[in-house]
């Protein structure tokens, strides 16, 4: 009897022991983040052990990790590219004034050789009903010059100076360069000073015509104006007026296309006269154009301020000039006053 109960207990024992060390040992599996119930069958038994209610396999997730924004590649600065050898010229302003080079025909010299005519001035005539000038008389008396012709006006203080003319069509020689301007203007008479602003013709030896709008405040060049641009047939209006002591506007337009030029000077003017002038220009160096073929030449609309007081033509006892060759044969002659004493006609003779 006690025999078989220390069997009994004996195997009782043994069973306890082997399945504490399979609990153990395979009791749980890790695999990842995964955690999974095993069950093995232990080699003591020869039937499976029963198997409890089934489990579901679990996951466990990691809580998610927001990425950090991976910052955008910054582009390296351009380097610096090194300046051209020889940096590009500006292009010059297409409305900038240029001066007439010191070689080329220029108008704006003042009045060369100017004497009394022979009569002299006679009392002013009644002005013929005429719109053009080109009806109208020859004047007489008045001045004589080498390179004006036109009216003058020298007995006041002149501060403004306006009129209108038609460019005119011009021929030339057909062997040498010829030239010549129509303009309005203050001083130039009795004094070294001349502000003015008109329009010049040049034709080439070969008969090529060259007209532009200028502007000129003596003794400095004749400035071309490229902002209006002149053909025969254009009509012309100007004024140059003092708007405060020693401050000048020139303004001039083409009123056949629109084109005009207005700009502010300062300019000490002796304020002697003022004219309406065709001339026969010089080169820089004073020597005179042959005058070119202009047929004639049209002011009208002429006017002045003298001493404050505003007058045409006529009204200021303006006198005609006209140009002579070397031997006093005319040349250019000057109409006796139109249109009311506002208009005169300069013919080349």
């Amino acid at each position: 009897m006690q025999q078989r109960l220390l069997i009994m207990w004996a195997n009782s024992w043994l069973q306890h022991v082997l399945g504490v060390a399979v609990s153990v040992v395979l009791g749980a599996v890790v695999v990842g983040s995964t955690v999974a119930t095993v069950v093995v069958n232990s080699p003591t038994h020869k039937q499976p052990v029963k198997q409890g209610p089934a489990v579901a396999a679990t996951t466990k997730t990691n809580k998610a990790v927001k990425p950090k924004p991976t910052p955008a590649p910054v582009a390296a600065p351009a380097p610096a590219q090194a300046p051209p050898a020889t940096a590009p010229a500006q292009a010059p302003a297409s409305a900038a004034p240029t001066p007439v080079p010191a070689s080329q025909p220029s108008p704006g010299q003042g009045v060369k050789q100017l004497i009394a005519a022979d009569p002299p001035p006679a009392s002013s005539p009644s002005p013929p009903p005429t719109n053009n000038g080109s009806t109208a008389p020859p004047a007489t008396g008045g001045y004589l010059s080498t390179n004006w012709a036109g009216y003058v006006a020298i007995s006041g203080s002149y501060t403004s100076v306006s009129g209108s003319w038609t460019v005119p069509s011009v021929t030339g020689n057909g062997s040498t360069t010829t030239a010549d301007a129509a303009w309005i203007g203050v001083g130039g008479v009795f004094s070294g000073d001349l502000i003015q602003t008109g329009t010049f013709n040049t034709v080439s030896a070969g008969g090529q015509v060259s007209s532009f709008a200028f502007y000129e405040l003596l003794p400095d060049a004749a400035l071309v104006i490229p902002s209006v641009q002149v053909t025969a047939g254009d009509n012309i209006s100007a004024t140059v007026a003092e708007t405060s002591p020693g401050q000048w506007q020139i303004s001039i337009t083409d009123n056949t296309t629109g084109q005009n030029f207005i700009t502010s000077v300062s300019y000490a003017s002796s304020h002697s006269s003022a004219e309406w002038i065709e001339e026969d220009p010089s080169y820089g160096n004073g020597s005179q154009v042959p005058f070119d073929n202009f047929s004639s030449v049209f002011f009208d609309n002429g006017s002045l301020v003298a001493n404050g007081t505003t007058a045409n033509i006529g009204g200021a006892d303006s006198k005609p000039i006209t140009l002579v060759d070397s031997n006093g044969n005319p040349l250019a002659t000057p109409s006796i006053l139109t249109n009311n004493g506002a208009g005169v006609s300069v013919t080349h003779n």
